[in-house]
């Protein structure tokens, strides 16, 4: 994929849907990508972009990155690594899964609560309130988590 420099970050066509206007954005001080293409719901860092890419888990990701990095990949057999791996994927799936309830609870944020209370009462921007995605908890977090699960081995 090529991409070129637009001021902080890198601009490319989407290496994931076809198109002619580049909307594949990397933020290299990030570490993180968007694709803004077919609906723009793809995005995230590295280990994101090679489970996408080659659509596989993230353990699987973890070891192309290290192929790709020169970095040997360990004994399987080693307990302790084994233990350290499957610890990497659990927490990794913990953090996407709530990544997706804080983006659910900042979309489903009612504009009255924006306004009465995040602008009025405690004084944030729109700017503060979208930077650290504050939102509502409007109880159907289960039902997101499923969908969230669903959506994750679908991709496997």
């Amino acid at each position: 994929m090529q991409l070129r420099q637009a001021g902080n970050s890198f601009k490319g066509l989407s290496p994931f849907h076809p198109e002619k206007t580049p909307s594949f954005i990397v933020w290299p001080d990030k570490q993180r990508w968007h694709d803004y293409s077919n609906g723009g719901d793809l995005g995230g860092d590295v280990f994101d972009y090679i489970q996408r890419r080659d659509h596989c888990g993230f353990k699987e990701a973890v070891f192309t990155l290290a192929e790709l990095s020169g970095i040997r990949r360990p004994n399987q057999d080693n307990a302790s690594w084994s233990r350290e791996l499957a610890s990497m994927v659990e927490r990794r799936e913990v953090q996407r899964l709530l990544t997706a309830a804080a983006a659910h609870y900042h979309r489903v944020l009612p504009t009255k609560i924006r306004k009465e209370y995040y602008h009025q009462q405690y004084g944030f921007t729109d700017e503060t309130i979208n930077s650290l995605q504050l939102g509502w908890a409007d109880g159907h977090l289960f039902q997101l988590f499923t969908e969230a699960q669903e959506s994750a081995e679908s991709l496997r």
